[in-house]
This record gives C-alpha cells, sequence and structure tokens, in this order.
C-alpha cells in the first residue's frame, strides 16, 4: 500500500492517491483516494489494521483564520471511502505547515471505518522547542496467549530445492512447509534443518508453525 498527494487536473487544490500491488510490486492499481477540499492536502502516512482496511493520516491546509486540520481517510474491504477531520488547538499551537502525522502499524489493531482514528505521532518542529508528540486512546484489551502461531516468506526466485536452517528455543517446535508440501526436518541441539525436492522449479512459499507447549511461559509478554 502506499499513499501521496499530488496535482490532479480536475481540482485547484492537491489530493491523495493511493495505490497497492498484490504481486509484490510488479503491477499497481492507483486512484484518488476519495476526498476533495479546496484546501491543499499533504503530508500522508498510511496503514492498515487487522482487518487489512487503509488508513491515512494526512494534513489538510486551513482556510485563513481557520484551525488547521488532521484528516483520516478509510477504505473499507469493500473498496469504501471515508473520513474523519479533526480539528485541535493543539493542531493550530503546531500551524498549519507543521501537522506532519505519522501512522503507526500493528496486525492486531482492529479501527472502526468512519469513527476511529488509528494511532499517530507527530514530528513537531516549530518553535524553540522541537518534539515528537502522540495522539490517540489506547484501550485495554484482553490478553490470549498464543499456543501456535505462524510466519510465511516469499522467495521470489524459482528453484526446485530449498534447504532451510532455523535457530529456536529448547520448547518451540517448528513444522516447515514449501508451497504447503510440509519440509523434510532434522534436529540437532536448538537448531532444525528443513530440506525439501520440488517437482519443478517454482517461486516459493516458506510457511513455518510454531506451536508453544506450554503457553503459561509466554505470561508477562504481550505476544510470544
Amino acid at each position: 500500500h502506499v499513499a501521496w498527494h499530488g496535482e490532479h487536473a480536475d481540482y485547484e487544490a492537491t489530493v491523495i492517491y493511493y495505490a497497492k500491488s498484490e504481486d509484490g510490486g510488479q503491477n499497481w492499481e492507483t486512484e484518488v483516494a476519495g476526498y476533495f477540499s479546496d484546501h491543499d492536502i499533504e503530508n500522508c502516512s498510511i496503514t492498515v489494521d487487522a482487518n487489512n482496511d487503509v488508513f491515512i493520516a494526512c494534513s489538510e491546509h486551513a482556510a485563513s483564520g481557520h484551525s488547521p486540520r488532521l484528516l483520516i481517510l478509510s477504505k473499507n474491504s469493500d473498496g469504501e471511502w471515508s473520513y474523519n477531520r479533526v480539528i485541535s488547538a493543539w493542531f493550530t499551537e503546531m500551524g498549519s505547515d507543521h501537522i506532519q502525522p505519522q501512522t503507526l502499524y500493528d496486525p492486531y489493531f482492529k479501527f472502526s471505518v468512519k469513527e476511529d482514528i488509528p494511532p499517530l505521532t507527530f514530528a513537531v518542529d516549530k518553535g524553540d522547542d522541537p518534539s515528537v508528540r502522540f495522539y490517540g486512546k489506547w484501550q485495554e484489551g484482553e490478553e490470549v496467549l498464543l499456543e501456535q502461531s505462524t510466519a510465511i516468506y516469499y522467495i521470489n526466485r524459482e528453484t526446485d530445492e530449498l534447504i532451510v536452517w532455523v535457530q529456536r528455543d529448547e520448547d518451540l517446535e517448528i513444522t516447515a512447509f514449501a508451497n504447503d508440501q510440509q519440509m523434510d526436518k532434522e534436529t540437532e541441539g536448538n537448531e532444525d534443518q528443513f530440506s525439501i525436492q520440488l517437482l519443478e522449479p517454482a517461486e516459493i512459499e516458506l510457511k513455518f508453525e510454531m506451536t508453544q507447549p506450554d503457553a503459561t511461559k509466554c505470561e508477562g509478554l504481550r505476544r510470544c
């Protein structure tokens, strides 16, 4: 996912463009991010949440005599764009040219499109006291101790043989798959060696399934 501001032939003010690729950056689909203003929009930063909904934070220049605005553009899984405009005296202190939001990313975040604002940081360079500020609201959730998790990697080079070494904690069990075929495994100490011979050369999706038999050992950690 990529977002940027730029000019558009049909509008005097700048707009936000959004592009996505589903093949590792080989091809891109680009569109205008569903919001048009009489004032320039810029300084955009993009993130997605656990539902793969898109959120773009940007600054919208204010009309003379008005407070600068933080603009949150969001796109849900159905491809519908919406926006949430935030006006705050806190931004007035920064000045309209100094609202430079940076979105945070965590695959466990879930937001409500049209209503929620993802956590943001701001680099404030106005005045004699430059600072980094946080804008958002943390809500305490329920901690779930994971006994199993999955990691996926893509190898964008065609090959018919793959060998992988993994170092792990003693009580962690790992199973590896290449293009959904389980790989052979040899273990020595805390190192596993996985190997597989494919029928023909191909790009590989490498998947590790990690199992922690006793999840209580993760207590006190956010995730494990």
